[in-house]
């Protein structure tokens, strides 16, 4: 009997020639090694991109919202930074309408209504869209409410935190801070004051998440993936010490109620910097609760704001003209005879009296108007009104505040005697107190002139200061 041998059957590695079990082998390393990539990539590279997709989309919304930067002032007593302007943690709740079943709504606007204290037909009207996946209800909500709707575990009513412009010490200055409101597109904008003035640098800038979608709109997880992370704003501390400011805020609203004035302002400067250690002004409002001021009007700083007719106070300048150019000394003398008539305009002192000889000095002690029309014939007209430039007037004092006006010392360049005549005791000029300020700051600095300002230094999120 003949037998066939028969060979065991190979397998396929077997088969494979060297150059293929090489090529082989390749393939699944490079498989492998785009495994890890992605998933290197994935967990690693774009985790914060990812950790944001697995969020609702209110969520990925608000991780994308800068801090803003604090506003401090600093103490005279401590030498301590307190912020005057933060932002704190608010919590917010959002409903899903669109989740909603019909039987459900009715009851739910009822329990809404109670934790929120809100009236239940508006909560029913916000969460009766079948369309919306986003219907904000409340701002801004008490922790412990959170708590209380968080219990009762409802799958379509959402929480989340963001941040709320937070003002702590109330009474101390709102139209110097200025305030913080959302924009069309839901950003955070400052409006007047430091808020205002340095909005580019306390809000520091939004990101942004940019998927590739499928034509039905959804998300595609294998799609280019854009993060631009949010960038914090920088910190702002003022010249404003805390002590001096609540002290000038106190003695504004305590000079209108003794006075029955409209108003008050006042502002304190360092003569030997331009530093401003105190600016406040009654009436005023409080950043947090704008919506209840009694007018627009109360919003803008009188300070850099409002232009006046400064009068006699404006003769300190016509004198320390005088005084700077050598053409007086405080007990060079002239003859008051009580009457000034200038251009067919008859010119008095405000007590209507003739004082007879006096001095520099005496101008300034009774107020004579004759005295500072003697010294502005001295100077002449185009001198005095280089000088009065030269003390600031007619321009902002380019302070570190939104909505600063330039005042008017515009007939001063007229034709005719009897402007710049009226001019040397402050009639027929407009001014801001901030600018009149900076004038006496100059006089009391040895007629050296400093730029008044407010910014004392800037921190910025790296840490860097300018």
């Amino acid at each position: 009997m003949a037998y066939a041998a028969r060979r065991p059957a190979r397998s396929s590695f077997e088969t494979l020639t060297p150059a293929r079990l090489v090529f082989v082998l390749v393939v699944f390393g490079i498989a492998g090694l785009v495994l890890i990539g992605r998933y290197f990539q994935l967990q690693v590279l774009e985790y914060k991109t990812w950790r944001l997709l697995a969020w609702d989309q209110h969520e990925v919304s608000a991780s994308l919202v800068p801090r803003r930067g604090t506003i401090y002032v600093r103490d005279l007593y401590d030498g301590q930074l307190y912020p005057v302007a933060k932002d704190r943690d608010a919590w917010e709740v959002y409903a899903v309408p669109r989740d909603l079943k019909d039987g459900e709504r009715e009851p739910l606007a009822t329990e809404l209504s109670s934790l929120l204290g809100l009236p239940k037909e508006d909560v029913l009207k916000k969460i009766s869209s079948t369309s919306s996946a986003y219907a904000p209800l409340s701002k801004d909500v008490p922790y412990e409410k959170i708590e209380a709707i968080r219990g009762k575990g409802w799958r379509t009513i959402g929480i989340t935190k963001g941040p709320a412009r937070f003002y702590p010490e109330t009474g101390l200055g709102g139209q110097l801070w200025g305030y913080v409101t959302l924009d069309d597109e839901n950003h955070r904008v400052g409006y007047y004051g430091i808020e205002g003035y340095h909005q580019s640098l306390l809000a520091g800038e939004y990101g942004s998440l940019v998927t590739e979608r499928d034509a039905a709109g959804r998300r595609l997880t294998v799609g280019t993936i854009d993060l631009k992370e949010a960038k914090n704003g920088a910190d702002i501390v003022l010249t404003i010490d805390r002590s001096i400011q609540r002290m000038a805020c106190e003695k504004a609203a305590e000079a209108v109620r003794r006075f029955d004035a409209e108003s008050t302002t006042i502002v304190i400067m360092d003569p030997d910097t331009g530093a401003i250690l105190g600016m406040c002004a009654f009436p005023d409002f409080d950043p947090a609760r704008v919506r209840d001021i009694p007018s627009l009007g109360v919003l803008n700083n009188p300070a850099i704001f409002y232009q006046y007719e400064p009068g006699s106070v404006f003769k300190a300048v016509t004198v320390s003209a005088g005084i700077e150019t050598g053409k007086i000394n405080p007990m060079s003398t002239y003859v008051d005879t009580g009457l000034e008539l200038i251009d067919g305009f008859p010119i008095r002192n405000s007590d209507l009296k003739a004082h007879g000889t006096q001095t520099m000095t005496q101008v300034l002690t009774k107020s004579l108007n004759t005295g500072t029309i003697h010294i502005q014939r001295l100077l002449g007209q185009q001198l005095f009104e280089d000088f009065v430039v030269r003390f600031g007037f007619g321009e902002p004092t380019g302070v570190e505040l939104n909505k600063e006006v330039r005042g008017d010392i515009s007939q001063l360049s007229r034709k005719g005697k009897v402007f710049g005549a009226t001019g040397s005791y402050g009639q027929g000029l407009s001014v801001t107190p901030l600018q009149m300020v900076s004038a006496y700051a100059t006089i009391g600095n040895g007629g050296k002139f400093m730029k008044p300002y407010i910014i004392q230094e800037i921190i910025r999120p790296d840490g860097t200061n300018v």
